[in-house]
């Protein structure tokens, strides 16, 4: 009796930027009565992307910084969640909800590169990126979950 949870990003707040903000748009816009949608923020952490800031910064691979803002989520508090939602009893409340997971917190890019020592050329966004994401986890927070990790530890 537990519905389907899926995962989202918040590349769907500006979703016409980019192909992949498209892709989960649709995802959204396709859920069924009592799914309920994870939207994530930029996750990093073990386990996270190959292709994300976050690996990149870790393997030194990154070829330039820019200046969005990013809300910057850990891996395992997203497990936390996903676990949380899984195991929620209290679904007649929370149905067909999307809620946005990350810390609420916003980080500067560059600064979040200059701080792990990465000396990248400054290049300015495009526009298929979204200028500023941060997650609203008013509503996550009400259910009880709540990130214990950031980005500079």
């Amino acid at each position: 009796k537990v519905p389907m949870v899926y995962a989202s990003s918040a590349a769907v707040k500006e979703w016409y930027r980019s192909p992949y903000g498209t892709t989960k748009k649709v995802l959204e816009e396709l859920s069924y009565t009592g799914q309920i949608g994870l939207r994530f923020e930029t996750v990093f952490g073990e386990g996270s992307s190959a292709f994300g800031l976050y690996t990149k910064i870790k393997n030194k691979t990154l070829s330039y910084k820019t200046n969005h803002i990013r809300d910057f989520v850990h891996v395992d508090d997203i497990v936390e969640c996903i676990k949380m939602m899984i195991n929620y009893q209290d679904y007649v409340y929370n149905l067909d909800k999307i809620y946005e997971i990350g810390t609420g917190v916003s980080h500067k890019v560059s600064d979040v590169v200059e701080y792990f020592g990465l000396d990248v050329p400054f290049k300015e966004s495009d526009d298929i990126e979204i200028p500023k994401s941060i997650a609203d986890t008013t509503a996550i927070n009400k259910l009880g979950w709540k990130t214990k990790r950031n980005i500079y530890e």
